[in-house]
């Protein structure tokens, strides 16, 4: 920004000095005197004046790049902690059987550790705030996931003794729910990974445009 006013700061300096030369040349002229230290002074005022627009308008773009800079941390932080998340639902996900087929279904929907209710609610603030990329696929999961929990909790309240009774069972459900809420957490897992990556080169490149002067 500096090289914008240099040729108007370096004008005013030199047409200082040249009238300072000119009012030192013609003592006997009170009049030129007059007219040079006047001028100089109209020279001096336009330096400073450049001078302090130079540092307003500098000051200015650097608080911008800040605000920029906090606004890019806000989501880098948010992609980061959306992608452990996915990371972390679709990996209990993943304990639990894909279909009724599978051997140990009732087992393993016994004994499997499930996500909570504040980890689906907390996709879908991320999600939100993150934008189209990331609340896009998971616009059905948080749903499917509700589902998959509340037939777990069915099949938990009744005694392993007596057994469930899986002819009423909806498996073709299951498998459908199992299936998508895998593939999109999948995907918004990558998405958030590399938008987070992304978004640290930007952090990178903002920092070294705000220490440089």
């Amino acid at each position: 920004m500096l090289r914008r006013f240099l040729p108007a700061i370096i004008i005013a300096v030199s047409a200082g000095l040249a009238l300072v030369a000119l009012w030192l040349a013609m003592e006997e002229s009170r009049a030129v005197q007059a007219t040079a230290l006047a001028t100089l002074a109209l020279c001096a005022i336009t330096a400073w004046y450049g001078w302090m627009t130079h540092r307003m308008v500098s000051h200015g773009h650097t608080q911008t790049k800040q605000l920029k800079r906090t606004e890019i941390d806000k989501e880098w932080s948010d992609a980061v902690v959306l992608a452990n998340l996915a990371d972390r639902v679709g990996a209990a996900l993943r304990e639990l059987p894909t279909n009724l087929s599978d051997g140990g279904f009732d087992r393993s929907v016994r004994e499997g550790a499930l996500w909570s209710r504040d980890d689906l609610r907390e996709l879908e603030v991320l999600s939100a705030r993150l934008g189209p990329w990331a609340s896009g696929p998971l616009v059905d999961v948080t749903n499917y996931l509700l589902w998959i929990d509340a037939r777990i909790r069915e099949i938990q309240k009744v005694d392993p003794l007596k057994g469930f009774e899986y002819s009423r069972f909806p498996g073709d459900r299951w498998e459908l729910a199992y299936r998508k809420s895998d593939e999109h957490l999948t995907v918004v897992a990558k998405l958030a990974r590399d938008r987070a990556k992304n978004l640290a080169k930007e952090k990178r490149t903002l920092d070294e445009a705000i220490s440089t002067p």
